[in-house]
C-alpha cells in the first residue's frame, strides 16, 4: 500500500481518538475548541501535503576516466578475439560484456561473477590460456600483454555495450573495488582447454553421422535408414519428427528436423538419446562412442563447431536442452515471433556437434546432437522481410 495513504489513514484515526472523549465530557465551548483544533490540524495537514515531497538527492554521477575506458576496451578486444562475444569494444561494460566475462570465468575454472579480478585479467591475457583455447596460438593475436594493472577499480558497468547509446560521460555505477583474495591459479586449478578446437570441422572419418545419415541429406533417405535400423515408430508429420526404438535394456529416441520449404527436405538437426541399462565400466561406453566419433569425443567438452563462441555456449548439456526445446517450439509455431534468445543462438551457432555420456540409475544415457542452422537462419530472415513488407504496404500513402 502507498506509504502516504497509510500515513493519512493513521492521522485520521488519531483525530477520532482525541476528539471523541472530549466531546463526550465537555460543553459547547470545549466541543467547539476541539472541533476547531481538529479542523486546524486537518487543514494544517492538507497544507503540509500540498508542498512537494522532499526526495533524497540522486547518486553522484560517475564519469569514466580515459584510462578506465581504454582499460575496458582492451578487455573487450581480448574477449572478442578469444570468441567470447563482448559486443563492440567501446569501453562500456554492459550486459553483453558481463556475459562474455562470465563465459570466460566458467571455462577457466573461476567463480562466475561477471566481474574480473586482476588475477583473472592476467589469465585472460596469458599465452598459456590462449594456447589452450585455440591450439595452436594464432600469430595475429591482438594485445599479447594485458592492459596496465588497475589495482583499484574493475571495468565499469554502464548498462550497455554500445557507445552511441551509453556514452562514457553518462551516469554509471561507481567503480567496484577489486577483491585482493587470491583467485584460482593454473597450479591449483588447471585451466580447462576451451572449446575452440577443431573449428575447421576436419574429421578423419568424414562428418559425424547416424547410421551414415549426415546433416543436409534428405528426410526420405533418413527415414529409410532409420527404419532399417529399428526406428519404425515415428511421430510428427511436420518439421520435427521423433522416432523411437525400444529393446530389452535399451531405449532409443531419435529426433530430427527437416526443412519443409526446400526440395528434398534436407535435415538440419539430429538428436540421438540412448538409455542403456547395463552394468559395465563407463570406459566401455566411452570407448564405443569414440570409435564412431573420435574427434568429437576428444574435443574439449565434447563440442565441435566452426565458431568457438558457439562451442562455448553448447559446452553444457542444459544449454543444448534449452536450445532444442525452444527450437522445437519455434518450428511448431511458425506464425509466432521466435525469442531473442533463440535468434541469438542460431546466429551464433551455424553448425555444431555435441556428445555426452551421463550415468543414470542402472546404466548410462548417451546423447549425440548435430545441428546446421543455415535453413533456420534463412527462415528467420524471411520472417523479418515479411514484417518489413507489411510495414511498407501499410504506410503506402
Amino acid at each position: 500500500m502507498n506509504k502516504k495513504l497509510i500515513a493519512a489513514l493513521m492521522l485520521g484515526f488519531s483525530y477520532v481518538s482525541v476528539a471523541s472523549p472530549a466531546m463526550a465530557g465537555g460543553g459547547d465551548a470545549v466541543a467547539g475548541a476541539i472541533i476547531g483544533g481538529t479542523l486546524g490540524l486537518m487543514l494544517g495537514g492538507a497544507a503540509a501535503h500540498s508542498h512537494p515531497v522532499r526526495r533524497p538527492p540522486p547518486p553522484p554521477r560517475y564519469y569514466q576516466t580515459p584510462e578506465e575506458t581504454r582499460y575496458n576496451m582492451d578487455i573487450q578486444t581480448r574477449l572478442n578475439y578469444l570468441g567470447y562475444n563482448a559486443g563492440g569494444a567501446d569501453g562500456v561494460m554492459g550486459r553483453r560484456s558481463r556475459a562474455a566475462i562470465s563465459d570466460f570465468q566458467y571455462e577457466a575454472g573461476f567463480p562466475v561473477t561477471g566481474r574480473l579480478t586482476n588475477e583473472q585479467v592476467s589469465v585472460l591475457f596469458s599465452p598459456e590460456f590462449e594456447q589452450a583455447h585455440f591450439n595452436p596460438v594464432s600469430p595475429n593475436a591482438p594485445l599479447s600483454n594485458p592492459p596496465a594493472a588497475n589495482n583499484t577499480v574493475a571495468p565499469v558497468d554502464q548498462g550497455s555495450d554500445n557507445a552511441a547509446s551509453a556514452p562514457a560521460d553518462t551516469m554509471a555505477d561507481a567503480p567496484e573495488v577489486v577483491s585482493n583474495d587470491p583467485a584460482p591459479s593454473s597450479t591449483s586449478t588447471p585451466i580447462k582447454p576451451l572449446t575452440g578446437a577443431n573449428t575447421t570441422l576436419s574429421f578423419s572419418k568424414g562428418a559425424p553421422a547416424f547410421f551414415g545419415i549426415t546433416l543436409g541429406q534428405s528426410y526420405d533417405h533418413a527415414r529409410t535408414i532409420l527404419t532399417e535400423n529399428g526406428y519404425a515408430n515415428c511421430t510428427g508429420t511436420g518439421e520435427i519428427v521423433t522416432c523411437t526404438s525400444d529393446q530389452e535394456g535399451v531405449s532409443k529416441r531419435f529426433k530430427l528436423a527437416r526443412s519443409m520449404d526446400l526440395d528434398g527436405q534436407p535435415i538440419y538437426m539430429m538428436d540421438s538419446d540412448t538409455k542403456l541399462m547395463v552394468d559395465v565400466e563407463k570406459s566401455v561406453i566411452e570407448g564405443k562412442l569414440a570409435e564412431s566419433y573420435p574427434e568429437l569425443t576428444a574435443a574439449p567438452n565434447r563440442v565441435i563447431s566452426d565458431n568457438a563462441n558457439c562451442a562455448l555456449k553448447m559446452a553444457k548439456m542444459p544449454d543444448v536442452e534449452n536450445f532444442l526445446d525452444r527450437l522445437e517450439i519455434a518450428r511448431d509455431n511458425p506464425d509466432q515471433e521466435p525469442s531473442d534468445w533463440l535468434r541469438g543462438m542460431i546466429d551464433t551457432c551455424d553448425i555444431f556437434y555435441k556428445a555426452n555420456v551421463a550415468e543414470i540409475s542402472g546404466g548410462y544415457d548417451v546423447r549425440v546432437v548435430m545441428f546446421k542452422g543455415t535453413y533456420v537462419q534463412q527462415d528467420f530472415a524471411n520472417l523479418e522481410e515479411k514484417k518489413l513488407n507489411k510495414v511498407k504496404n501499410a504506410l503506402t500513402f
